[in-house]
């Protein structure tokens, strides 16, 4: 405020010292002697009243033209979900969370991990959530230090207001129904008699495959941005014309976006595959069985949104995963040699020769058999018991092990007999433009090619084959060896003994179940996190199931601006024609209040000499009267009477 009023009395002695020169000679003489005061006075007074009120308006947080400050600017909240990933192999705990949505429909919301010390906080309870299926009486106390975790990380005020999702997926989907209720109905009464988070009964569900690939779709091109639109074309970046679903062919239905990635997951007990189908020409083209297997995905929280709906070809392999993989491999081996030599393997002196193991690994394993389902010769099932200790030697032959395991995608396992909750009899090949396409590949193809063999990223086949094969054909105790000096610093036991096997199976799984090119160059394996973000399917399964949070804030003001999520520069242009009136206003109060002074004080014939103040002066008529009592007025002031 001081260097206000110093301004102001800047300006009050300049008006005081230029009035004068600014007026013409003849009003210059026929003013008043404090005229040029008392006007300079009058204008300085109204610029100071002008220039506080500005002060008040930006105090209280008015715009002005090109401005970023904001219009009540709330402090940002932060939004928290618990996402558990309850898989086959373990039961996963993501935490994540996003600020308030900006209101603006074309934006999705920002979801981000919380992170610790730079990295995603995430906490994982073994063996999976399916191995509580023969006592689903302790599934909750499975879980609970999982839920702990999520308590302790996310605000104790928040709690109430926190989704939580359980989303389990192959490992439970493999289950009999009766035991998959059990859990559930035992997990359901646990959480809600113990924590506070959001848990209506729609938040814990087995889902599907398919369900399983769009999330792992949606949240490896969230990270990557293809969702942002704008941003995309902002760059000048390259875009693909999309048809709409239903859509006429021609350039105005067409919706210019960015290209998105294709994804593959391997898990423990199945396989996921997903795409975008772009074009009606594409679909057209699809066999009845793949045009069955694509889904409309609506990201954006309007019913008719073409801008963020998705055709996404998504199809499942179930039973296909590494796990479920190596299982039916140690089932195969054991069998066929039971048919073929009778039974061996049972002690350490007939061990069963495995190519898809490191060559001269010793080692054994519990195999179980479903005796009553089990198609073999009835001599044979009867020197079997449910379970079996089996004795494995590896002779590390890559291209032995690739021979045999190509044929689980052709075939079903013909020594299982199956009635419910079923593998899939094959892999039959998705729809795949080669030629025009990139995908990412995800957790087993993430572990099988970097941590043992170091070779994540950009996937090479002849590269990757060669790596596999000098690994199975060296020496066990070697690497061991290795593995003890630090050689393998991302890697397990348990990963070191079957990375044999499991590079064999992704390479057979690529090119024999889904047809990939040998010389396909745009498979990039990706870990958990790309650019820093969590791009595990969790993300894209919150991703999906807040679509319509947005709401709340778009909805707040019908649209008009964002509420309390109106961005700064939206504001800044919707309150500022209130200043430009404002300053209009003071400025025309001026311009009357100086035109009264004037008239007040010089010869209206004076003043309408100036052409800007001709249209404020009087008629000739009233001219002539005015300058007649102006006359008598100066003689009446000036005549001396003398008296003698």
């Amino acid at each position: 405020m001081e260097r206000l009023r110093s301004l102001s009395r800047g300006v009050t002695n300049s008006l005081q010292r230029n009035t004068y020169t600014m007026l013409p000679t003849n009003i210059r003489k026929l003013s008043h002697p404090n005229m040029e005061y008392k006007t300079g006075s009058i204008l300085g007074c109204l610029i100071l009243c002008t220039c506080f009120i500005l002060l008040l308006c930006y105090k209280s947080g008015f715009i002005f033209l090109g401005s970023s400050a904001t219009f009540s600017s709330p402090p940002v909240e932060t939004h928290y979900a618990v996402v558990l990933d309850a898989g086959s192999s373990g039961t996963r705990a993501y935490l994540y969370s996003w600020p308030d949505h900006s209101g603006d429909k074309h934006e999705l919301l920002k979801i981000s991990p919380i992170l610790q010390d730079g990295e995603p906080m995430v906490k994982k309870a073994t063996p999976g959530l399916s191995s509580q299926g023969e006592t689903p009486d302790t599934a909750f106390e499975y879980i609970r230090p999982l839920l702990v975790f999520a308590s302790d990380n996310i605000p104790k005020e928040k709690h109430k207001e926190t989704p939580l999702y359980i989303l389990a997926t192959a490992g439970m989907r493999l289950l009999e129904k009766g035991q998959q209720e059990a859990v559930l109905a035992n997990l359901r009464k646990g959480i809600n008699a113990n924590f506070d988070f959001y848990f209506p009964s729609g938040h814990l569900e087995i889902i599907s495959g398919k369900q399983e690939g769009i999330y792992q779709w949606l949240a490896i091109n969230y990270v990557l941005g293809k969702f942002e639109h704008a941003e995309h074309s902002m760059q000048n970046e390259e875009l693909v014309a999309v048809e709409p679903l239903h859509s006429s062919r021609d350039t105005e239905s067409l919706v210019f976006r960015p290209r998105t990635v294709g994804a593959l997951d391997m898990g423990g007990a199945s396989m996921q595959v997903a795409m975008e189908i772009t074009t009606n020409l594409q679909m057209e083209g699809m066999p009845e069985k793949d045009k069955a297997q694509v889904a409309e995905i609506n990201l954006g929280c309007m019913e008719h949104d073409t801008e963020h709906t998705y055709r996404v070809f998504v199809t499942t392999f179930l039973g296909f995963g590494a796990n479920e993989a190596i299982h039916r491999h140690h089932r195969t081996v054991f069998l066929e040699t039971a048919e073929t030599m009778g039974v061996q393997g049972l002690d350490t002196e007939h061990r069963l020769k495995d190519p898809c193991r490191p060559l001269g690994m010793k080692d054994n394993i519990s195999l179980t058999f479903d005796l009553e389902n089990l198609n073999i010769d009835q001599s044979i099932k009867e020197r079997l018991t449910e379970t079996q200790t089996v004795y494995f030697y590896g002779t590390g032959e890559w291209e032995t092990c690739f021979s045999q395991l190509k044929n689980f995608t052709k075939m079903p396992d013909r020594f299982q007999l199956c009635k419910e909750s079923c593998p899939d009899p094959g892999m039959r090949p998705p729809p795949i433009q080669f030629d025009n396409s990139e995908f990412y590949g995800f957790s087993e193809f993430w572990y099988s090619m970097d941590d043992v063999l170091g070779l994540g990223g950009q996937y090479m086949f002849n590269k990757y084959r060669q790596a596999s094969k000098d690994f199975c054909s060296s020496r066990w105790h070697l690497s061991w060896a290795k593995y003890m000096q630090g050689s393998y610093p991302n890697s397990d036991v348990e990963r070191l003994e079957t990375q044999c096997f499991k590079s064999v199976w992704v390479t057979v799984a690529l090119h024999e179940g889904l047809t990939f090119p040998t010389n396909y160059g745009h498979l990039t394996a990706a870990p958990n996190t790309v650019h820093g973000q969590v791009v595990h399917w969790t993300l894209g399964a919150l991703l999906y199931r807040t679509r319509f949070f947005p709401l709340r804030a778009i909805e707040s003001d019908g649209g008009v601006h964002h509420g309390t999520y109106h961005s700064n520069l939206a504001s800044g242009y919707l309150y500022s024609h209130y200043i430009v009136w404002l300053c209009l206003l003071a400025v025309s109060l001026c311009i009357v209040l100086y035109v009264a002074r004037l008239r007040r004080y010089v010869k209206p014939s004076t003043l309408r000499k100036v052409p800007s103040l001709s249209y404020w002066m009087p008629p000739d008529d009233q001219e002539e009267e005015l300058l007649k009592k102006e006359q008598e007025d100066y003689l009446y002031a000036h005549t001396k009477v003398y008296v003698g």
